[in-house]
């Protein structure tokens, strides 16, 4: 091993430290007990209900009925660490015990690691896609993101997808060097699997196998992908059909309408806040509940997919821009998501709220507050993912689309179509499966523009070594 190749491996293993470094400390910042600190959004509960259920009887459901809405991927993991709380006693039998069972605190110890792991991950994809020391450079940015330090430390599905979509892309690169089938076939699977973590799967799946088909003998390797991830999701299409009267994999894009995209277009065209519109969608669908109790979970979500598109299609223009002015919010920098995990402020105040109605400034000012030392944390952290979207926008600028190899395109699109997808309630965290593939980007920019400028130097010294000589 030459010495150079040393260094850049010593380089990376100073970056994994101290991306590990950081993740630990943020997981230490929640404090011992997971149910009770800041690992816990909104979205938590329902993962850990339906951890429970899955611990207890072996089905996924909640409230007694069976679950479409999530994927049981990332549920799984958490009922792996479910630890019991209460223990009633002995003497009752233990069909009438009652565990109240939470996370342990392994479970984020593990998705710290992992997402050190991705850290390495985004290092062979930058060494893939453009040099090794881009990945170096790559791993670098992605050992101190914000939006990345702080996902491991909640108990969310963000980091254990962003681990197993960006291997599925790595897979999916080698393949489109090498076209070699065995990459190709194992992405399938990964991406298969990262679809019952995270449903949106499905969508960044049909991506891979577009830009697959524009390869060379691209239909055929593109039928191949599709089919193993289809093989893939299948049982759970069949357990949603036989169980829940629903023919899909996921009802999360008919309740994301319901619930999100609705609420937006018809606050715009009633002249309310979109809190209160979502206030009266939710008591309608209580109502329609309420009417029609027998009504299976496939019933309920085709209505709410039915009443949703009834009322973005009175207003496809104002949803159309309700859709894309919220979708910036997938380019916020994500420094909100650290600061809530060390526990300098707090969310669930209505802040996006007031971003979309307000803007960027007055959101600030709502969130943040008159905290100097807090707006001084997030100013720092918010630097760091203005110099990688920074280098992201030189190497764009640079580069254009001339040249972009089938790999490059992939990585392109992969990330416009999820910078797309989220829509009236585009969040950071969104962002994170793609961040390893926008730090490529910026590596292969700040490469650049240190490169450019290292050319003007030489080339100003060059007259001014002529005119002493």
């Amino acid at each position: 091993m030459s010495g150079r190749v040393k260094g850049e491996a010593g380089l990376l293993l100073l970056v994994l430290i101290f991306g590990l470094g950081f993740r630990l400390a943020l997981v230490a910042a929640t404090g011992p007990a997971v149910e009770v600190g800041p690992a816990m959004c909104p979205d938590s509960w329902d993962y850990l209900d339906l951890a429970r259920n899955l611990r207890g009887s072996g089905r996924f459901e909640r409230d007694g009925r069976t679950e479409i809405f999530r994927t049981p991927g990332y549920p799984a993991v958490v009922a792996t660490t479910l630890v019991p709380r209460v223990k009633s006693p002995d003497w009752l039998p233990a069909s009438q015990w009652t565990v109240a069972a939470g996370p342990a605190k392994a479970l984020l110890w593990g998705q710290a690691i992992l997402d050190t792991v991705l850290v390495g991950l985004t290092f062979l994809l930058g060494r893939a896609l453009v040099s090794r020391g881009a990945g170096l450079t790559a791993a670098g940015f992605q050992a101190i993101c914000p939006l990345a330090m702080a996902a491991p430390a909640r108990v969310l599905s963000d980091s254990v997808y962003a681990f197993l979509f960006t291997a599925a892309v790595l897979l999916l690169v080698r393949h489109l060097r090498t076209r070699g089938w065995r990459p190709l076939l194992a992405a399938a699977v990964v991406l298969g699997a990262a679809c019952y973590v995270r449903p949106v799967g499905l969508a960044m799946a049909a991506v891979c196998a577009a830009v697959l088909c524009f390869s060379r003998r691209g239909l055929r390797r593109a039928a191949a992908f599709a089919g193993v991830v289809a093989a893939c999701v299948l049982p759970w299409v069949v357990r949603n059909a036989v169980r829940a009267d629903y023919v899909g994999f996921s009802s999360f894009g008919a309740h994301a309408a319901y619930y999100f995209a609705a609420p937006e277009v018809r606050a715009r065209g009633e002249g309310i806040s979109a809190e209160a519109a979502r206030l009266d969608l939710a008591l309608e669908m209580r109502a329609h509940a309420q009417l029609s109790p027998s009504d299976s979970p496939g019933d309920r979500a085709r209505h709410a997919r039915r009443r949703a598109w009834e009322i973005i299609a009175s207003h496809p223009g104002t949803y159309a821009r309700v859709h894309l002015f919220g979708s910036l919010g997938f380019w916020l920098p994500g420094t909100t998501d650290v600061l809530e995990v060390a526990g300098a402020t707090g969310g669930g105040r209505g802040t996006v709220d007031v971003l979309h109605r307000h803007g960027l400034l007055a959101a600030a000012r709502h969130y943040f507050g008159n905290a100097p030392d807090v707006w001084a944390a997030a100013a720092g952290l918010t630097a760091i993912w203005a110099a990688a979207l920074a280098g992201a926008i030189a190497w764009l600028v640079r580069r254009g689309f001339r040249g972009v190899s089938a790999a490059g395109w992939l990585a392109v699109a992969l990330v416009a179509v999820a910078a797309i997808l989220p829509g009236p309630f585009g969040l950071p965290r969104y962002r994170l499966p793609v961040t390893p593939l926008l730090h490529v980007a910026a590596a292969a920019g700040w490469i650049a523009i240190i490169a450019a400028i290292k050319r003007r130097r030489d080339a100003r010294r060059g007259p001014r070594a002529a005119a002493r000589g």
